[in-house]
């Protein structure tokens, strides 16, 4: 039994070796070069996730945001092509108080994502569950920013198909950390008789965190490792759109983005004890548009609605969809109806 274990190993990494794009060779590097697609998948932008957080007269509010997408990786010489489907619930609670020029927002939330990766050569069901802290601000000239940290851990289990090397993997479970940081500004393009009022809007987001080594193990004997890593990526986007300050009380904009990721997995090495061989991890940069829209329905009730989808790199948004409400709770801020009623956005100064 032994002899005829490594009689197959030694089979399996001649063909392996002998040719680099090979099915094995490509599904062992997929595998671990996918798990950067749910770290990805977490790093949504504030007002992505919680809404239109301006003039709000209530101090807390518990937010809803349902999202659903699809994330394509390219195939290249080494790495088979990668289409992903994935659903992102995530529930949040935060509280605000008035500081000088604007408002500070503290808040967390919990989220459970649920993933279906697929290849010609694999299937990979995957979860992961994360908690996230924030602290943002929005100023009175509509300058915001917000810090987030978050926690998420990975759990996927991997199926082969028309592949003799194994069934079935559960593993590469993972705790892993993501930090981020979001600034923008909405300016007034033009003046206008109404409080509404035509608008253009730069932001930009930065992120990084950690990830950790991965290993796995084929029954042949075959290993898998992927290097942790120190990922960064920024975000730029440049929106126009229009803020309605009459009957309708919302906003609808989109854009354009530019995204960069100095890498977009780990540094890989394959080997079977004996012999190894490696792939180096590689940046990335694409192109995308977006379009969001809120509406706040009453003092208590706003809904937001959000879609992007980005082309030209190798991971790419093929679409993404999201949903979400806040209700506003607690004790009426006078202070902050004061504020929000004198605010004169005809003002020059605050365009």
């Amino acid at each position: 039994m032994l002899f005829k274990r490594g009689f197959l190993s030694l089979i399996f990494f001649s063909f392996c070796y002998a040719e680099i794009s090979s099915d094995y060779a490509q599904t062992l590097y997929t595998i671990l070069q996918s798990q950067y697609n749910i770290y990805k998948i977490h790093s949504t932008t504030l007002f992505s996730r919680v809404g239109e957080l301006r003039g709000l007269q209530l101090p807390n509010g518990l937010w809803v945001n349902e999202s659903f997408g699809f994330l394509s990786h390219q195939s290249t010489d080494h790495i088979l092509k990668v289409k992903e489907s994935y659903n992102d619930l995530i529930l949040g609670l935060d509280t605000s108080f008035d500081v000088i020029g604007g408002k500070v927002f503290l808040g967390g939330s919990f989220n459970a994502i649920v993933a279906d990766e697929r290849t010609r050569l694999y299937q990979n069901t995957q979860e992961s569950y994360s908690t996230t802290a924030y602290l943002s601000y929005l100023g009175d000239s509509q300058l915001f920013f917000d810090v987030y940290a978050k926690y998420f851990y990975n759990a996927g289990e991997y199926t082969f198909q028309n592949s003799p090397i194994a069934s079935k993997i559960q593993s590469l479970n993972s705790h892993n950390f993501l930090l981020g940081a979001d600034i923008g500004q909405r300016f007034a393009l033009m003046f206008s008789i109404s409080q509404s009022f035509i608008f253009w809007e730069p932001s930009l987001q930065i992120y990084t965190g950690y990830l950790p080594r991965q290993v796995f193990y084929l029954p042949s004997g075959v290993s898998g490792r992927m290097a942790h890593q120190i990922p960064f990526a920024l975000d730029l986007r440049v929106a126009f759109g229009k803020e309605f300050n009459s009957k309708y009380l919302g906003d609808i904009k989109g854009g354009i983005s530019f995204g960069y990721d100095n890498r977009i997995g780990g540094n890989i090495a394959i080997g079977d004890g004996t012999s190894s061989q490696g792939l180096s991890a590689k940046s990335d940069m694409r192109l995308g548009l977006f379009l969001e829209s809120d509406f706040v329905y009453n003092k208590n009730f706003r809904f937001f609605f959000r879609s992007e989808s980005s082309f030209f790199g190798d991971l790419n948004i093929v679409y993404k969809a999201s949903l979400g409400f806040r209700f506003s709770f607690g004790k009426i801020l006078q202070q902050s109806l004061k504020k929000a009623n004198d605010l004169n956005w005809q003002d020059e100064s605050l365009q």
